[in-house]
């Protein structure tokens, strides 16, 4: 159990916003929250930096009546996954928001020894009937803020030279 919270990943996360220090270093953290609904989030500030114990499928998916993982509506992923240094997981569908009056940080988001995940911008498409989305995964056009993105990381060797930075 991670500090009181019992049983994280049966909560119900889809009207919540802010998890700005959710699981703040907790080094212990590892619950499956695979399915959680995220896409009322915009704000996951430091949700798991320091879980270094953290190894959850945080991808966006098909669950059958929505998807999971929807980060299209975050702004600040500012430390959200620093030092999460037993991810295997990959977050190559994520979509990060493309509306135009939005901005993103990314600052810290990769701090620490951290090579697991695959941040190419592709087209994907997640979902089914409804809930299927196709969207350009990992397009980075409103990030305005990348500062110390990958400090620290002397084990990150991925390609992200198709990144637009002209924001």
């Amino acid at each position: 159990r991670s500090r009181g919270l019992g049983d994280v990943y049966k909560r119900q996360v889809g009207n919540i916003s802010n998890f700005t220090g959710f699981m703040y270093s907790n080094s212990v953290f590892n619950q499956d929250i695979s399915n959680w609904d995220t896409s009322s989030a915009t704000n996951m500030y430091y949700m798991f930096g320091g879980c270094s114990s953290l190894n959850a499928d945080l991808n966006t998916k098909d669950t059958g009546s929505r998807l999971a993982w929807d980060v299209s509506n975050v702004t600040s992923f500012h430390g959200m996954l620093s030092g999460t240094t037993s991810m295997t997981y990959d977050i190559d569908k994520w979509q990060i928001t493309t509306d135009a009056s939005k901005s993103v940080s990314m600052n810290n988001m990769f701090t620490g020894n951290i090579n697991w995940m695959t941040l190419e911008p592709k087209t994907v498409t997640v979902g089914s009937g409804a809930y299927q989305k196709t969207y350009l995964a990992w397009d980075t056009q409103r990030v305005t803020s990348l500062s110390e993105t990958f400090h620290a990381n002397s084990a990150f060797n991925k390609d992200i030279g198709k990144w637009d930075t002209s924001s």
